[in-house]
């Protein structure tokens, strides 16, 4: 029957959801409620078999010299808290994209408006669309801001990054903005919902 513990495949599975969950959280406005979901509905049921699988192995003494596959998920699961706790994968993918981001952003300036059906890569992020920012509520756009959407794989949300220089953008019941760094604003808008 079973006398090891869960080998290395196990190991893949767990790190390929440890991946997702981080893909996930490299975006302004984490998608916590698919983070939450692949959790409790991937990664829960996965403790689970590990823990069977390991108790049944250390019954019949096929834990011994197997420390590295025993403590492989744990060490994964550890080092993807931390990379959530300092937003490691925003970070990061941001940090990558930043030059392009900022090309994108003064290509809108330049040209004007892009149409949202028009989407392509700005550094690490599919980017659509976009416009000058309003910075207030009376609609007038702020001279040399830009604004544009993001899409992620099997995802969708209205969310995008907007350049404001020297101004900050105003919330309005549909959108909420959290500053990144620099001119650099992330934002989430309406989903619909």
């Amino acid at each position: 029957m079973i006398a090891k513990p869960p080998g290395w495949p196990f190991v893949i599975v767990w790190s390929t959801l440890a991946l997702v969950i981080m893909y996930w959280a490299s975006v302004p406005f984490w998608y916590g409620v698919e983070m939450l979901l692949a959790v409790v509905l991937v990664g829960l049921p996965l403790m689970v078999y590990w823990a069977l699988r390991f108790a049944l192995a250390a019954d019949r003494g096929g834990v011994t010299g197997r420390a590295g596959r025993c403590l492989a998920p744990w060490l994964i699961t550890w080092a993807t808290v931390v990379a959530l706790a300092y937003n490691a994968p925003f970070a990061l993918r941001f940090s990558l994209s930043a030059s392009a981001l900022g090309a994108y952003a003064e290509r809108i300036m330049e040209r004007g408006p892009i149409h949202y059906e028009s989407c392509e890569w700005a550094g690490l992020y599919r980017v659509c669309g976009g416009g000058a920012e309003h910075g207030s509520l009376d609609g007038v756009p702020v001279p040399g801001s830009a604004g544009f959407a993001t899409t992620e794989w099997a995802i969708y949300s209205n969310t995008g990054f907007a350049w404001h220089p020297g101004a900050v953008p105003q919330e309005t019941a549909d959108d909420i903005y959290v500053r990144i760094v620099g001119d650099w604003y992330g934002y989430h808008g309406w989903d619909g919902w």
